[in-house]
């Protein structure tokens, strides 16, 4: 089966943040974010809203998360090679294993049906997989909404400084965004929602991980 002919099946979009003070030790980190800091934008292949993606909380290695699939927890696994396992409504759907050198990444659901994705090269979280009957691509991708558009409400200066110190933002949303795409063509090794919603969980964790100032 070639990319080439491959479909969006959905957009996972994260507004990028700007933090609200010039000072380094208050700088935004999704680590200490208030939940309305924390949110992604589930897109149709022409960039329609279908639904979100919200943590209630998020640390380096937990989260919980509100879905349109239900509620989820994410927490590392204790093995070397152990990445997220993803719980979905209290059972366990996926768990990920992690081959850097390989260059793989092992996505197994509950019921033992694995697929392995392979980095793709020359870029950091674009993930492939591909036999002769089916195609899975997620790429990521950037840009930004046009001038005064904005994806969510945002609340003023003065309206931050009236919250309680400890659920003030520390962020506002900017233009600017980070975007994952899910491509598919032919047949597939599990059903095209468990693919969708095991990899827009999973990549919401990496993308906030990725924001975390190093």
């Amino acid at each position: 089966m070639q990319p080439e002919v491959a479909r969006t099946v959905c957009i996972l979009r994260r507004m990028q943040r700007k933090s609200l003070s010039m000072w380094a030790w208050k700088a935004y980190t999704p680590l200490k974010a208030q939940p309305d800091e924390l949110k992604f934008q589930l897109l149709d292949e022409s960039e329609r809203q279908t639904g979100s993606i919200a943590y209630a909380s998020y640390r380096a290695t937990k989260g919980e998360l509100s879905s349109p699939w239900g509620q989820a927890r994410i927490a590392y696994g204790k093995g070397l090679m152990s990445g997220p396992i993803v719980t979905l409504n209290d059972k366990q759907f996926i768990s990920m294993g992690i081959h850097p050198l390989k260059k793989k990444i092992e996505l197994t659901f509950a019921d033992g049906r694995m697929i392995v994705f392979g980095l793709r090269k020359g870029s950091k979280n674009d993930i492939e997989f591909l036999d002769d009957k089916g195609f899975i691509g997620l790429y990521e991708e950037k840009g930004a909404l046009p001038d005064g558009a904005s994806s969510m409400p945002q609340l003023t200066k003065d309206e931050v400084e009236m919250l309680q110190k400890d659920q003030r933002p520390r962020s506002i949303e900017t233009r600017k965004f980070t975007q994952v795409r899910l491509k598919t063509s032919g047949e597939l090794p599990v059903s095209l929602e468990e693919i969708k919603i095991a990899l827009m969980i999973v990549t919401s964790w990496v993308m906030l991980a990725d924001e975390i100032p190093v």
